[in-house]
């Protein structure tokens, strides 16, 4: 029976440390969904706690109410536990069902362990001889987690998980009843520890000594060295000084492994520390003890051979049975961990990345859970995210992310309020890709780009700058605030390729591309190297870069649609060329570009004027007859004096006034197809 009473107490956590002056009262309920077939363990157990001893008892198999103590036998009349006979039998049906209403809504098998719990009572300070209620505490747990608590002071129920809240909205529907409870934890509880507490204040308030053991024996881990155990037992009050001391000076508690204060079948203590050290080393140590009971503290050396039988007979009956206890407890605890226990989630990996998710994976977690916890944080830190993952699925894609972060991202198993170890990754996100890439000036060495800056944090852009067809790389670095570059150092009248990335360390985007060609160069300093009546020679520096050749043009400096000036295509090799059949005495405007498919470049210019003189030259003469018989054809109308007064500049490259006044019967000239166009 002390068997259920130290495993309840060990699931629930409730033996801890205890102050002479505080005193609590407290009902331990325990029911198992079946028979698990081990001694001393049964589907339903109840206990009551006296400042941590069992003073009372009840188990599913014998049914019966039974005091703990000799104290409660002698106080307590044979009705009150006939009557706890009766409450604790209707409390084991209850128990019975409601784990089955808790296995339907975690969707739990039957073939698993499942423990219901419950715990309520009450601690109170007597520091100045009166009771002052200090807390009650009335909370439910399921499967070894926290399921449903009283908050005392705001009278309400909490409900640490989700499904618990159907049951939590029920009960706080009822205030009557909350009152109740709260009422029961201030005083009613309150009574009957005081009570309690004078019916058994000879037993409760006997001070007992501690036995100090120092034992030793070869260490399990460590075969060269040795493991010392300090033992202190039976002692009462539980408050107790233990320390491990090399040449007198206490070691850490960090280097030492501690039971833990535990309570022994007879209502007192005992505590054990132990410390492995080379086997060479047991003189310099020794085994510190102090308690309110004892005049002087007791101090003991490891002396003798290492013991052979852990930790020997020396420890005496008590002892023996804490040992048989710990063993059973053993048998619960695994017994439950095949159900509650769960290993961690293991190897995270990164499956995808873009600019604003990841999607990870992981190996599941083996055992029981109700889900996974994603933690997503950026680094440095700046807040996290909690995303919960089904316990059925082993992969998740974080969204909403920015691009071009760094993020720390774990992933732990949970059920209930219980938590794994996390695994981890890092992650980083891709930054998108600059866009748009466009031109915004062109000259003949340079070209000035711009494009939509890249979203996220990112290192730099890199401009990556190649003529077309390739004949090397030029690479430009620019800042990461920019989103515009001038590339100079051209060769004029080159298409180039241009790109443009984003670098964050050894990463790059997706780069933006546009092609651009620098304008041709013109050529410079056109200037007239000879001249006659009916020829003009010019020269000029040759332009820059590349181009296919040059178109020379001369026209009359009052050139009109009807003589627009004659046009000569130059090998891009040569300077120089002569234009001919001008006619004598005329003003010509002479103007050279350089030319590259259909691009030219600005053109160089210069003014000539022919030498007076013949206009013999061949050729010449049949092409002013034709222009003299359509002046005349235009000039029907005319008097001999608007004819006379033409110069052959004016005649030939011009359409004088009296051309757009002619009368209607004058004969308009016009080429064939214009002729054709008018007369439908």
């Amino acid at each position: 029976m002390a068997l259920v009473a130290l495993c309840v107490l060990v699931l629930l956590s409730v033996v801890g440390p205890a102050v002479s002056d505080k005193h609590s009262l407290y009902y331990i309920y325990t029911a198992l969904s079946k028979d698990v077939q081990v001694p001393g363990i049964y589907e339903f157990t109840a206990l009551g706690l006296l400042d941590d001893r069992e003073i009372d008892y009840y188990n599913s198999k014998e049914q019966v109410k039974v005091p703990k103590q000799e104290w409660m036998k002698e106080k307590m009349q044979p009705d009150y536990w006939e009557k706890g006979t009766q409450s604790r039998k209707s409390k084991e049906q209850w128990f019975k069902v409601n784990v089955d209403i808790l296995m339907q809504r975690m969707r739990h098998n039957q073939t698993d362990l499942h423990v219901l719990q419950w715990r309520h009572g009450c601690e109170i300070d007597e520091a100045d001889g009166k009771p002052k209620f200090l807390k009650g505490i009335d909370e439910y747990s399921y499967d070894g987690d926290e399921f449903l608590s009283f908050d005392d002071d705001n009278m309400r129920w909490i409900a640490p998980v989700p499904e618990a809240l159907q049951t939590k909205r029920k009960w706080d529907d009822v205030p009557i009843l909350n009152q109740y409870t709260k009422g029961y934890l201030e005083k009613e509880c309150v009574d009957w520890l005081t009570k309690f507490m004078e019916y058994g204040k000879e037993s409760l308030r006997k001070h007992s000594k501690p036995d100090v053991h120092a034992l030793s024996k070869k260490s399990t881990t460590n075969s060269d060295k040795l493991t010392l155990t300090c033992l202190a037992t039976g002692f009462y009050p539980k408050d107790v000084t233990l320390c491990v001391r090399k040449f007198r000076t206490s070691l850490p508690e960090h280097l030492l492994t501690s039971s833990g204060v535990r309570p022994n079948d007879d209502g007192t203590y005992q505590l054990r520390k132990s410390v492995d050290i080379q086997v060479d080393e047991t003189a310099e140590y020794d085994c510190y003890v102090n308690h309110i009971t004892l005049a002087e503290p007791i101090i003991t050396k490891w002396e003798g051979p290492p013991s052979q039988g852990g930790l020997g007979l020396a420890i005496g009956g008590a002892l023996a049975g804490v040992i048989v206890l710990a063993v059973l407890i053993g048998v619960i605890f695994f017994i439950l961990k095949r159900r509650v226990a769960f290993t961690d989630p293991k190897n995270l990996t990164v499956l995808e990345i873009s600019t604003t998710s990841v999607k990870v994976q992981w190996e599941k977690a083996l055992g029981g859970i109700d889900r996974y916890i994603l933690m997503v944080s950026p680094i440095p830190a700046n807040g996290a995210r909690q995303i919960i993952v089904p316990s059925d699925q082993d992969s998740a894609e974080i969204n909403h992310l920015n691009p071009g972060c760094l993020y720390n991202i774990s992933v732990v198993a949970k059920k209930g309020s219980k938590q794994s170890q996390p695994a981890t990754v890092q992650a980083t996100t891709a930054f998108t890709d600059p866009k748009n890439l466009t031109v915004l000036e062109i000259s003949t060495t340079s070209v000035k780009v711009q494009w939509e800056k890249a979203l996220g944090a990112i290192d730099r852009y890199i401009l990556m700058v190649s003529p077309s067809p390739a004949n090397g790389a030029r690479q430009i670095i620019v800042p990461s605030d920019q989103d515009s570059a001038e590339i100079n150092h051209l060769n004029p009248g080159c298409l180039y390729n241009i790109s443009v990335v984003t670098e964050k360390g050894s990463e790059q985007s997706q780069p933006a591309t546009v092609q651009a060609t620098t304008v041709i160069s013109s050529p410079t300093n056109l200037k007239v190297v000879e001249i006659t009546a009916r020829s003009v020679k010019v020269q000029w520096e040759k332009a820059l870069g590349e181009f296919d050749r040059y178109i020379l043009v001369a026209s009359l400096s009052q050139a009109n649609e009807f003589n627009p000036g004659q046009k000569i295509q130059v090998p891009s090799g040569e300077n120089s060329a002569k234009i001919d059949d001008l006619d004598p005495g005329c003003s010509y405007n002479i103007s050279v570009v350089a030319k590259k498919g259909s691009a030219q470049s600005q053109p160089a210019t210069v003014q000539a004027t022919t030498a007076a003189g013949s206009d013999t030259d061949s050729g010449r003469g049949s092409n002013k007859s034709s222009n003299e018989n359509l002046s005349a054809d235009f000039d029907a109308s005319s008097d001999s004096a608007s004819r006379s007064s033409g110069s052959p500049c004016d005649s030939v490259g011009n359409v004088n006034e009296t051309t757009t006044l002619l009368r209607s019967d004058a004969k308009v000239y016009s080429p064939p197809d214009e002729e054709q166009r008018l007369l439908r």
